[in-house]
């Protein structure tokens, strides 16, 4: 992949002098130019949709908190974006460092730039990553999910009870703008005291209140997210007050009548994924009986 590297910035006509490779990242591989670029290349396995989701979002969203867009194309009919190089320090990597007046300035920043990237259009994106219709999109889901699980053996009437008389009501609510759908520490970047967002390749257009799923579930759990190497600094204390304090910068992304329950939902589904993915039936039992215990109990 390094030749493949090479000509690229040959055919962009990019001078260098280093390239390496990042130990992150699994749906494209990620390599660094002399501190000055990004390169991301769609990994010969993977599909292409997510990176073609990132270089659209580049040539239609300008915003100053995000990297600079330099060119994208194909090598070996692969997918490559090239962006400017944030040079900084992930949230995640020295939350543990930083004072409490830091801390706050990160989250009130943090509030700002999630108001501000949910007042662009979702516009550049496919059919699949746009919804307008929230209970409908809820709907899909609930069936969806209950079709997998009966098919794994699982009791699903109490879902199907709740799907026909609950649902409804509790997603009829909806505020629609461009979810970043990343929310987590690993993705803000920290530059000469500026505030950075990268990594778009999870985009959509939906409810504002969605972006709470990823942030949420970072602050419930702080280690849920963070790299082997930053999670031995994270401590649950240093993450207290997080959301109360862009609750209270950002209040719109929190004005739903049963936000609580909406996030609760979106965090079950979201976990039942996981599960599936990973093959576990112990933790689809786990968020079945949480689930009963909040909406049937």
């Amino acid at each position: 992949m390094i030749e493949k590297i090479k000509q690229i910035l040959h055919n962009e006509n990019i001078s260098f002098d280093n390239i390496t490779k990042s130990t992150s990242g699994f749906t494209n591989e990620v390599f660094f130019v002399d501190n000055k670029y990004v390169i991301k290349v769609v990994a010969a396995r993977s599909k292409p949709e997510k990176i073609q989701k990132e270089i659209a979002f580049y040539k239609n969203v300008k915003l100053p908190f995000i990297p600079e867009y330099v060119s994208s194309s194909k090598i070996d009919n692969l997918d490559y974006l090239i962006i400017k190089k944030i040079n900084g320090d992930s949230l995640y990597s020295i939350w543990h460092k930083l004072d409490n007046r830091t801390r706050k300035k990160a989250c009130v920043d943090i509030a700002k730039i999630l108001c501000d990237f949910h007042k662009n259009s979702g516009e550049f994106l496919t059919e699949k990553y746009v919804i307008k219709d929230w209970i409908l999109k809820w709907q899909k889901s609930f069936s969806l999910n209950i079709n997998i699980l009966e098919k794994r053996g699982f009791d699903v009437e109490f879902l199907k009870d709740f799907q026909n008389t609950k649902l409804d009501k509790i997603m009829s609510e909806q505020k629609l703008g461009l979810v970043y759908n990343d929310a987590h520490f690993d993705n803000f970047i920290l530059s000469e005291d500026k505030l950075y967002l990268i990594d778009f390749d999870r985009v959509l257009f939906g409810s504002i209140d969605y972006e709470l799923l990823i942030l949420k579930s970072m602050l419930d759990n702080p280690c849920k997210f963070a790299s082997e190497v930053d999670e031995a600094n994270v401590k649950i204390e240093d993450y207290k007050n997080i959301y109360e304090i862009i609750k209270e910068t950002y209040a719109d992304m929190f004005e739903f009548e049963f936000l609580d329950d909406r996030i609760f939902i979106y965090q079950f589904i979201y976990n039942l994924g996981n599960a599936y993915e990973y093959d576990r039936n112990e933790w689809i039992k786990t968020e079945l009986e949480k689930f009963k215990t909040r909406f049937c109990e």
